[in-house]
């Protein structure tokens, strides 16, 4: 569940959240995040042992840290070449090829430095794919953070967060400490680990929708209006329409390989098993990649 605002929740409410194991994530009517509601956790000091043993080791930082990495820019291909089966397009066509050469170089990354150097350069290719992919510089004109600039960095950041928070309480579920990362630097107050599974899923989750509902025309800059400290945020009736296309996106099903049915959200969870197993048993992270290339 999510929050916006001064929301109040009653001690019944409460109970029956926690009884069903799920957790409420309060943000500001402005879409930061303030905290979360969560139950208990089921004391699995087996698997955050093999965690915080398993940060102290950096090999294995560094591995997953690469597949990661490459995931997300692999991702990030994906949608510019999404977007360029149904609008032919050679310079982007060109990026998503560099995109492909950047997630090689992430896989095979020396150290967690140069890995950071290497996604760096792959998100502003990204970006300027991405500014190309919206075509309206009122809509989007290059990534901006803290405040957004325009409606698509408001979208995004909102959905990241959104996303984000949802990762947390899954890899809490899953016996994981979401502070502890191994791409992202432990920070105070930074669900590090949570950041890392989300770098896999902002392009096929977040971005996807938010490139979807603009060139739609489904959110226009009416839509918006000036957040307090700058920057733009989402309408109260705007903000409700994306949060039941966001809660769509996660819900959406389709076909893996061996012809099952999944959905997003059941993707991020086994992602959080898998990273999980990959803990406890020092093996291989294997990351999300959508099977369509």
């Amino acid at each position: 569940m999510v929050a916006f605002g001064p929301v109040h929740l009653t001690e019944p409410a409460v109970a029956r959240i926690l009884a069903k194991r799920a957790e409420v994530h309060f943000l500001t009517r402005f879409g930061l995040p303030k905290g979360r509601l969560c139950p208990a956790d089921d004391r699995r000091s087996d698997v955050r042992l093999a965690q915080y043993r398993a940060f102290c080791d950096d090999a294995f930082r560094l591995a997953v840290a690469r597949s990661i990495v490459s995931a997300k820019v692999m991702n990030c291909r994906q949608l510019v070449m999404r977007y360029v089966r149904n609008h032919p397009d050679a310079a982007l066509k060109q990026k998503a090829a560099e995109l492909k050469k950047r997630a090689a170089n992430a896989a095979k990354a020396g150290s967690l430095e140069s890995l950071l150097g290497n996604e760096g350069s792959a998100a502003k290719l990204y970006f300027e794919a991405f500014e190309t992919m919206v075509g309206d510089e009122k809509l989007f004109d290059g990534r901006s953070r803290r405040p957004p600039a325009d409606p698509a960095n408001a979208l995004m950041s909102l959905g990241y967060t959104l996303l984000g928070g949802e990762i947390a309480g899954i890899l809490a579920a899953h016996g994981l400490d979401p502070y502890i990362g191994f791409y992202h630097k432990a920070r105070r107050g930074l669900p590090a680990l949570a950041q890392d599974v989300l770098e896999e899923f902002r392009a096929p989750i977040v971005d996807r929708l938010v490139l979807s509902l603009l060139n739609r025309g489904v959110l226009t800059h009416s839509d918006f209006v000036a957040g307090p400290k700058g920057g733009l945020r989402l309408k109260a009736l705007p903000l409700k329409l994306f949060l039941h296309e966001y809660e769509d996106a996660l819900m959406s099903k389709f076909r893996l390989r061996d012809g099952s049915e999944t959905t997003l959200r059941r993707m991020i969870d086994r992602q959080c098993a898998c990273l999980r197993r990959a803990t406890v048993e020092e093996a291989n992270y294997e990351p999300f990649i959508p099977e369509r290339t």
